[in-house]
């Protein structure tokens, strides 16, 4: 699973998928932090069947190339990591 987790960063990087939490979400979860100004906030979950879409329908489309990835056996949390998220200057 951790070498998993590298291939769906830059999987979804590559799909140009945004991850950003909504007003709700940011409400619910606010940021956390946890040292020199570093933060953390939770943003949400993807279950494996989000996960496998995006493995075997919405890269391939994207790269226009079949692709075969083993199928996640995990869900995953999405955090949102850096300095400082929850200032009023991001």
């Amino acid at each position: 699973m951790l070498r998993l987790v590298p291939t769906l960063a830059a999987i979804l990087v590559l799909c140009g998928f945004s991850i950003v939490s909504s007003p709700a979400v940011a409400q619910d979860n606010p940021p956390i932090q946890v040292t020199s100004g570093i933060e953390y906030q939770f943003l949400e979950r993807w279950d494996v069947d989000r996960l496998n879409q995006i493995l075997k329908v919405d890269t391939p489309k994207f790269a226009g190339i079949p692709v075969s990835y083993s199928p996640a056996s995990n869900a995953v949390r999405l955090y949102r990591v850096g300095p400082g998220y929850g200032s009023p200057d991001h």
